[in-house]
């Protein structure tokens, strides 16, 4: 395996104009964590908004939020900054 982990926003990445994963998506990440890879989302969205998506996935992998100042895995914010840069 040359990769182990696989990061994806989901606006405009992985969601349709519906706001929507496909059903082959879904699938393909599935099989890729089933074989050990660590799959993330990467998004602008706060938890709430990707709870939604990240329960279509097998995994209790990090989730990163706030365009990087939040990581949460299962539920539990294990990294958290704010930038004072203007």
């Amino acid at each position: 395996m040359k990769y182990k982990l696989i990061s994806c926003d989901l606006d405009g990445t992985l969601l349709d104009d519906n706001k929507e994963i496909s059903i082959n998506t879904i699938k393909k990440i599935n099989d890729l964590i089933n074989e050990g890879y660590i799959f993330v989302i990467a998004t602008g969205r706060p938890y709430t908004g990707t709870i939604r998506y990240l329960n279509l996935f097998y995994h209790n992998n990090p989730v990163i939020l706030y365009n990087g100042s939040v990581i949460k895995i299962n539920n539990e914010t294990i990294s958290f900054s704010l930038s004072d840069e203007s």
